[in-house]
């Protein structure tokens, strides 16, 4: 099944739209923006007389770099041999964290190796990465740094962060993004229409969210929040239910937070006061380091048992985006993951158990995750045990990590929790099937704790989400560790969706 809007055609839009060539090429799920080109068509550019051909080289390159801050060439030989075990990594996270770490510095060669990043990285994510901390240095614009960028994400990130990109290839890609059929190709040109920080663009950026707000369904809702939030500066919001309420109570209008920064000055930050990752200290960012290196070569199988009664309102929205972040964040950093997920009420509703098999895709699990609703219900127990035998019985696959994480805010029927608790142990002892439990409701949950334990898991909250995959992808579990990964899912967040 698909999303209608987030699963993208591929095709190739030529001079028929003027001297933009914009190219949709999507992976097999990617619900945040379409990686639509933003170039403009290449034309031979004329050598000015008497002056050499331009070889690359960038504006910045002649400036001179403050050094008063810290210097490559001071670094400890450790923290020097991992950054450059970073940027020669094969995987994308590995190369975006050591665009993070260089954020650190004050010297020209790490000016230069985040500029080789922004125009010349094959990806996409690296690059924005680079992009912030060109921006947090306060590192001037070069020119050409975008003329060849084809990525409009990227150009999103630069707008957002000060720099400038050629008004007339922002105004056309703009108005392409706007006119397509798909919410979050409309939202992306939205989003970039307002961090170009140009008043008709802004006007029609609040247009678009407006429109988005209003025809989104439950399913694209739950995948576009995030951003929409981010572009109106409200928070806590993650259904269509959640925005409606909001636009009615706000008089139907709309009004878009400032999300373009000021260009940046010739003063950065003084050292000690940048990024948690750029100021981790070396041996634990070494250690981190590490594990990042690993992710791409996790293979996990991972199924979200999902109580859908109505008990769960309050927080079953908050629930539903949370579960669609863990899977495009794992889709996106490890090795052709699964996800299956199974719905559970109780005996006497419209269902006891409506299981999801296992799958690589993950649009469908995130589709199936926010078409659930949470009602009916009220007793003080539920189907918990049919729960977790239809996750278990799933088709795990041979040599991964298999995960069930049980999400609920009521205990197992009366004389089934014992059951529960031998099911989650055996599921561990035999099928090598780990078990977490989180309590979406902060309050104790009778058997939970047991099972989690029984299963070779933990008891979390919802607030805990990020701490369960820093324990599935085998991070350590240590203050320094927990919020470098932290640090790193937040640069994840606000600039990868």
């Amino acid at each position: 099944m698909t999303v209608v809007g987030f699963r993208s055609s591929i095709g190739t839009w030529g001079c028929a739209i003027g001297l933009i060539g914009l190219t949709l090429c999507w992976p097999a799920i990617t619900p945040v923006s379409p990686a639509v080109a933003l170039a403009d068509e290449p034309a031979a550019a004329e050598t000015p007389p008497d002056q050499p051909e331009n070889d690359g080289s960038t504006e910045t390159d002649s400036q001179e770099t403050p050094s008063t801050g810290r210097t490559l060439e001071d670094a400890p030989t450790l923290e020097r041999q991992v950054l450059t075990e970073l940027e020669s990594a094969p995987h994308w996270p590995a190369r975006a964290l050591a665009a993070i770490r260089l954020e650190r510095f004050d010297c020209a060669p790490t000016r230069d190796r985040l500029i080789e990043f922004v125009q010349h990285d094959p990806d996409w994510r690296v690059r924005a990465n680079a992009i912030r901390s060109l921006a947090e240095r306060s590192i001037e614009q070069g020119e050409g740094w975008f003329e060849e960028e084809a990525e409009p994400r990227v150009i999103r990130t630069a707008l957002r962060y000060g720099y400038e990109v050629d008004a007339g290839r922002v105004h056309r890609g703009v108005r392409f993004l706007l006119r397509s059929n798909r919410l979050d190709e409309r939202l992306l040109g939205a989003e970039i229409a307002a961090a170009s920080g140009k008043d008709d663009l802004v006007a029609d950026a609040t247009d678009t969210v407006r429109s988005v707000i209003l025809r989104m369904d439950r399913a694209q809702a739950g995948l576009l929040s995030p951003r929409l939030s981010a572009m109106t500066g409200v928070r806590g919001l993650f259904s269509r239910q959640d925005w409606m309420r909001w636009f009615r109570e706000n008089g139907r209008r709309v009004e878009l937070a400032e999300t373009r920064r000021d260009p940046p000055n010739p003063h950065p930050p003084p050292a000690g006061e940048r990024s948690f990752l750029a100021e981790l200290n070396v041996d634990a960012f070494a250690r981190f380091e590490s594990y990042v290196q690993q992710w791409p070569e996790l293979r996990i199988d991972l199924v979200f048992a999902l109580d859908c009664t109505g008990s769960m309102t309050p927080v079953f929205s908050r629930t539903q985006s949370i579960i669609s972040d863990t899977m495009l964040f794992l889709q996106d950093i490890t090795e052709s993951p699964r996800f299956g997920l199974v719905a559970f009420r109780d005996v006497d509703q419209e269902f006891v158990t409506r299981p999801f098999r296992l799958t690589q895709d993950a649009e469908e699990i995130m589709l199936q995750t926010w078409l659930q609703e949470a009602v009916h219900g009220g007793r003080q127990s539920e189907s918990v045990l049919a729960a977790l035998h239809d996750s278990y019985a799933m088709s795990w696959r041979e040599h991964v990590e298999r995960l069930v994480i049980l999400i609920g805010d009521g205990p197992p029927h009366r004389g089934e929790g014992g059951a529960c608790i031998r099911l989650a142990e055996r599921a561990r002892t035999r099928g090598g099937i780990r078990t977490q439990v989180v309590e979406p409701i902060n309050a104790p949950v009778r058997d939970f704790k047991e099972i989690a334990e029984a299963g070779g898991g933990r008891l979390w909250t919802l607030d805990d989400y990020v701490l369960i995959l820093a324990e599935l992808l085998g991070l350590e579990r240590s203050d320094d560790i927990d919020q470098a990964f932290m640090a790193f899912i937040r640069h994840y967040t606000e600039l990868l969706r």
